[in-house]
Formats: C-alpha cells, structure tokens, sequence
C-alpha cells in the first residue's frame, strides 16, 4: 500500500503588535515547528499603510505558532541607501554614528544614525553633536522596553526628540535611524563588555 504523502500547509504571517497584530501574507510548510526562527524581509509602507516609509524596508522573525497563525517580531529595520543619497548634497556636511545600547529589558541593540546639517560644519561642532547623540541615545533606550524601543523607532518618535536636542548645537536637515537591529546571539560576556563600553 502506497505511503501518503505529506501536504504543507498556508499559514497566516501576522504583524506584531505595533502593527496591529494584522495579516501580512501567507507562508507554507509541512510542520509549524519549522516555521519559528524563519526571517521575512517587507515594506514598512505595507505595515503601516503610509506611503512615505516606502524607502525602508523591516526585518520580521516568526518567534510562534498558534494554530495556523505565525506570530512575528521585529528584529530590525534599514532605509534604501538609494533614498539616503536624495538628502545629502553638496554645501552639507553627513554625519554617520554607530551606538549600541540597551534597553530596561536587557535587550541589545544597535542604532545607525544618520545626520545631515544644512550646512558644512567643522570639527568641534561635529565633535559635540557625536557626543550628544551617544548620550540620548544611550540614556533613551536604557528606559523604554524593546516593544516601546520599536514602537518609538518605527514612527519616529525618537528621531524627533533626538533633533530637538541636537538643533540646539547646529540646524540639522535630517536626523533618521538608517538602520536599527536587535543583538539576538550574543554571549553574557558580549552583555558585560557592552554594558561597559556605554558607561565610559
């Protein structure tokens, strides 16, 4: 007697919680158990149904199954480099930084930021906004959960504070988190180094 074979299944990729807990689009596989830890590249345009975030593109990870619902998380987000080179001309200065941080719920994660000035800034001045950004950021993040965390990157919450804070030190034409990512295998001794690095 022949063997049945196995059929997959659609499964329902649904958004986190931020996005309303909505359905994304459909996934199939033989087993649910092999679904968890799958990552999904989308638009954020389509998560949040605003075309203006057509340029940046968030990473999904399905952390559950229930029934024939995936549930996923955010795990990171990039803006198009080719977006990137729309804001940055000639008479400006772009500054890039790196900060990793870590939120009140022991999350690590890390924040590439983008500036660009209205104008050509000189050292000092770029010295002090550099400085600026690692403490908001650093100091922000350490209060807020990593679902509060997303929630703030997503709809810009944090970039607009941090703006506020640095238009103080020079006019800027773009504050904006070009990429953001959560640290998902990282070691208790790669926990204790960063917690060092953010106190010096």
């Amino acid at each position: 007697m022949a063997k049945a074979t196995a059929k997959k299944r659609w499964f329902q990729l649904i958004a986190p919680k931020i996005f309303n807990d909505n359905v994304i689009g459909d996934i199939p596989s033989f087993e649910a158990k092999t679904l968890i830890g799958k990552s999904i590249k989308i638009n954020l345009a389509i998560l949040t149904n605003d075309m203006r975030k057509q340029s940046t593109e968030v990473r999904l990870i399905i952390s559950n199954v229930e029934g024939d619902k995936a549930k996923t998380e955010l795990i990171g987000l990039t803006v198009v480099p080719t977006s990137i080179k729309r804001f940055v001309r000639k008479g400006k200065t772009r500054l890039d930084q790196t900060v990793k941080a870590i939120t009140n719920d022991e999350k690590v994660v890390t924040l590439k930021i983008l500036i660009v000035a209205r104008n050509i800034i000189q050292g000092s001045v770029k010295a002090s906004i550099q400085k600026e950004i690692k403490r908001f950021i650093i100091k922000k993040i350490s209060v807020l959960n990593y679902g509060e965390l997303s929630e703030s990157i997503v709809f810009n919450k944090l970039v607009r504070e941090l703006k506020e804070k640095l238009c103080k030190i020079y006019p800027l034409k773009i504050c904006d988190v070009r990429e953001f990512k959560l640290e998902r295998s990282l070691k208790a001794m790669d926990l204790r180094r960063i917690k060092s690095d953010i106190i010096k």
